[in-house]
């Protein structure tokens, strides 16, 4: 009995002095949510198997082979076929290889639908988690982690399979910007050519709007969309440094109001591009304009990126599938902004020599494409490897990469619009 009370003694002790640790501060309680993260296993393997519930089953139709045909008989995890035919039996035999042909068919139109409406239904679930979050970013883990709250195990599986992907970097006011689509292709007949069929993607847009687009559409689409994010965030960072806001420009606007010209001035950019906003400032109200603008640096615009960005785009930033130009002038018009590092031949081109392109944005909001782009990789080169090297991450703790040299106008014509 005494042994048991020492031993009591000692348990308690040390429960008393953890719980007394670092001066007694008094320690939040664990939310359920963070508690169901912290306990839940890392394998995500092992999470999906047990998110799935019940096993494939296999089925065999002994009774109206050729159909109507039950779900459970359709879905496409579960291992069907129609019975053997009776031997000796021509008529039965042919029934039985039409009911194939049928059930094939039928089963092909469910797995169509299926993956329509898993898609639509995570592209809803993505409206909803940007409506209730600000800043409305979210990574691949939080969009799991998200699902797993909620007990959707049917879309975190799709998710954690990557059968249904999802584009991270995405403007909600942008109508045309795809919040989700099925990787798995649907083949349509051609409307040119009966003998040849196209691939399309069932995708869900910001607008809600479900849609199908072409494979060769499909990269085009997102990776203009994830140029367009990365102008939206580095022209809302680096405004600022071209003009004065606050009080002394709604006085100057107050000003235009009370003139009858309310519209002269456009909204700040990114909401207005920065040459037609910092333009209209130098017509009419040139001491707001700081000159020379103030200097951007990496380390800054890492920060910015790092506290209300999308998380994909510092990834992009750190490892350089974008290369921005930091110190780009926003006064001029046609500057290119940031492109994607790496150049992709166009798809229009017929020559064995094909010349390599970049994607590019410039400070009029336009993204450049392969085949409608002046950012071909033979002109990029120096302006690359500039880049790159004030983009690099400082080592030793530094303050940054080596001052930029302004915006760098393309010779030629000035890049198309997007399409």
């Amino acid at each position: 009995m005494q042994r048991k009370l020492i031993l009591c003694l000692i348990v308690f002790s040390v429960v008393a002095a953890e719980g007394c640790r670092r001066g007694g501060a008094k320690r939040d309680p664990i939310s359920v949510n963070k508690e169901n993260d912290l306990i839940f296993s890392t394998k995500t393997d092992e999470f999906s198997a047990a998110a799935k519930g019940s096993t494939k089953l296999k089925i065999v139709i002994e009774n109206k082979i050729a159909g109507p045909y039950t779900p459970e008989q359709l879905h496409p995890d579960n291992d069907v076929t129609i019975r053997e035919p009776v031997k000796d039996n021509a008529l039965d035999q042919k029934a039985v290889t039409e009911a194939n042909k049928i059930l094939q068919d039928e089963r092909k139109k469910f797995a169509e639908e299926l993956r329509r409406t898993r898609t639509k239904s995570l592209a809803e679930i993505l409206l909803k988690y940007r409506q209730d979050n600000k800043p409305p970013a979210y990574s691949y883990d939080d969009l799991k982690k998200y699902l797993r709250r909620q007990k959707n195990y049917e879309l975190y599986e799709e998710v954690n399979a990557k059968s249904i992907e999802v584009p991270y970097l995405v403007n909600s006011a942008n109508a045309g910007h795809i919040l989700a689509y099925c990787r798995t292709a649907e083949s349509k007949p051609d409307p040119a050519d009966s003998k040849k069929s196209i691939q399309y993607f069932p995708a869900v847009r910001a607008d809600g709007k479900f849609e199908m687009i072409k494979q060769d559409d499909l990269d085009s689409r997102v990776k203009t969309q994830e140029m367009q994010v990365a102008y939206y965030y580095y022209v809302d960072y680096a405004a600022p440094h071209f003009y004065r806001g606050g009080s002394e420009l709604q006085a100057f606007r107050d000003t235009l109001v009370r003139n009858g010209e309310p519209f002269f001035l456009p909204p700040p950019p990114p909401a207005a591009t920065g040459p037609l906003f910092l333009g209209k400032l130098q017509q009419r109200k040139p001491d707001l304009l700081k000159n020379p603008p103030e200097k951007r640096d990496f380390v800054k615009f890492r920060k910015y990126l790092k506290d209300g960005a999308p998380p994909q785009l510092l990834e992009y930033v750190d490892n350089m599938t974008l290369v921005f130009d930091i110190n780009a002038d926003l006064r001029a018009s046609g500057n290119l902004i940031a492109c994607r590092s790496q150049p992709e031949p166009s798809q229009d081109q017929q020559n064995q020599q094909k010349e390599k392109y970049h994607y590019g944005v410039n400070t009029d909001g336009q993204v450049s494409v392969p085949g409608r782009s002046m950012y071909a990789a033979s002109q990029l080169g120096t302006w690359l490897d500039l880049r790159k090297k004030e983009q690099a991450p400082p080592s030793g703790g530094g303050t940054g990469g080596m001052p930029g040299t302004g915006g760098m106008p393309m010779p030629g014509v000035r890049p198309p619009g997007m399409p």
